[in-house]
């Protein structure tokens, strides 16, 4: 979805970080006013004991983005990523290490280029929570459209977007107490 503009056009590559902070924005907004239906889309009787267990993900509905997506959401000028050439001689070109998808125990991560949905279980049909997450994103894409049809600035919506999806966004260990703790303390379902 996201990669550093080929030009060196700054007003260009501006515009390319905004509409990318604004469909990520738009995506966790859809995660956070609608995580019931994301989790019963995923939680028919034979997986919703899965959930939580046995390498599935938690039943508490967040998303990992790792440190260089969430830089870029947080408005941040992201750290350049590591060059395994580097350190490794024998490579002859460069090998940037990717930071999105090494957190397993998240249920929708950011991982390389797209979301994961990672809770559906191994045999169920995925256009059911496919349903969901497009139905969703198309009620937040709908509350933007409003704003903007009433004036509203797009770094005001994407700034108060930022603000609000704060509570889905975690990197930690999904699996752990802690989280279950805080995730009730922000509202989240914990089930």
């Amino acid at each position: 979805m996201f990669s550093p503009p080929s030009e060196k056009d700054p007003k260009k590559q501006e515009e390319e970080v905004r509409l990318f902070r604004l469909f990520i924005l738009l995506t966790l907004s859809a995660l956070k006013n609608h995580s019931t239906l994301f989790f019963g889309a995923v939680a028919p009787p034979g997986n919703e004991i899965r959930l939580g267990g046995h390498e599935a993900p938690p039943r508490i509905i967040s998303a990992f983005l790792g440190s260089t997506v969430g830089d870029i959401i947080d408005g941040k000028k992201p750290k350049e990523p590591a060059n395994l050439k580097d350190n490794m001689p024998f490579l002859f070109q460069d090998v940037l290490q990717e930071d999105t998808d090494r957190n397993r125990t998240s249920s929708f991560p950011y991982a390389g280029h797209r979301f994961e949905f990672r809770a559906l279980g191994s045999s169920q049909n995925a256009a059911w929570p496919m349903a969901v997450i497009s139905a969703t994103l198309s009620s937040e894409f709908q509350k933007v459209i409003k704003q903007l049809d009433e004036g509203k600035d797009i770094d005001d919506i994407i700034n108060q977007l930022q603000k609000d999806t704060q509570a889905v966004r975690y990197d930690g260990n999904g699996y752990s107490q802690e989280w279950a703790t805080e995730a009730k303390k922000r509202g989240l379902y914990v089930n």
